[in-house]
């Protein structure tokens, strides 16, 4: 079997929890009662959702103190999709040193995606959230594989060769579409699958009214780079991907600059609420 078939077939399994928590997400007749049943084996689950819920990203004007307040306050699907995302850290946990810049940048590329999705107003900003938490999941995967062969791509890429190209040299996949194709085997919704593949390809992506965040995605993830959150790239900002980006969001020089302003900001008050 060849690498890339062999790395597809042996996905790892979805943490339990989340198991529970989008299978709530995903029924449209779920109830509160539903959400907390299915996360009250992992109470951390639940103390995240509210640190988050009564963080600045979402600028209540009272803490809430359970999940009943937190669903009336921002809403129960908001809650059911911060509940999947705080459920998928564990998805992070690879060995060596880049457990701590993963889970950095997939934090600070949540937030970048949430405003940007505001920003853009033609996609989903709990979709962004999640994808952009998750975006960058199919590194993980392919670390805890072959950490050695992952070192590989790293050299490849601190010679200037882009990370796609790289990836593809050494495990004839890249991470966004293994990332995406764990992420739609558990199913998660389109939204965030399409977003997390095509994260680095957004202009293979036409935006027509509402979709899938992919522009906010690409972008925060870049933002993250550039601010440097959990790992900078010196050279993000004349990636072709984000160049790309740029020009399909429409957003000048100011917006940009307004946008990593605030991202910055913000994860650097709230990176402790994600555990970063």
């Amino acid at each position: 079997m060849a690498a890339k078939e062999t790395i597809i077939s042996d996905l790892p399994a979805m943490p339990l929890v989340a198991q529970r928590v989008l299978a709530v997400a995903a029924d449209p007749n779920s109830s509160v009662n539903d959400l907390k049943r299915a996360a009250e084996s992992d109470q951390a689950i639940v103390a995240k959702v509210l640190r988050i819920a009564n963080s600045s990203l979402y600028g209540l004007s009272r803490r809430v103190h359970s999940l009943d307040r937190a669903i009336v306050a921002v809403g129960f699907g908001t809650v059911k999709r911060l509940a999947v995302a705080m459920s998928m850290h564990g998805t992070y946990d690879v060995m060596g040193d880049q457990e701590n810049c993963l889970w950095q940048h997939a934090v600070g590329g949540s937030i970048a995606s949430f405003f940007l999705a505001n920003r853009l107003k033609t996609e989903e900003p709990e979709a962004a959230f999640t994808a952009g938490l998750l975006h960058d999941m199919g590194k993980a995967i392919l670390i805890n594989r072959d950490g050695e062969a992952y070192s590989r791509v790293t050299d490849l890429i601190s010679t200037g060769v882009q990370q796609s190209e790289a990836e593809l040299s050494v495990f004839d996949v890249t991470h966004s579409l293994i990332g995406a194709r764990a992420l739609k085997q558990w199913s998660f919704p389109e939204s965030v699958t399409e977003a997390v593949r095509l994260h680095h390809a957004p202009g293979r992506w036409a935006p027509e009214g509402d979709g899938p965040p992919v522009l906010a995605v690409a972008l925060g993830d870049m933002f993250c780079h550039i601010i440097g959150i959990g790992c900078k790239r010196d050279l993000a900002v004349k990636d072709p991907s984000f160049q790309k980006a740029l020009r399909l969001s429409g957003m000048g020089t100011s917006d940009v600059l307004e946008m990593l302003s605030r991202t910055k900001d913000v994860y650097e008050r709230e990176r402790g609420t994600f555990g970063a």
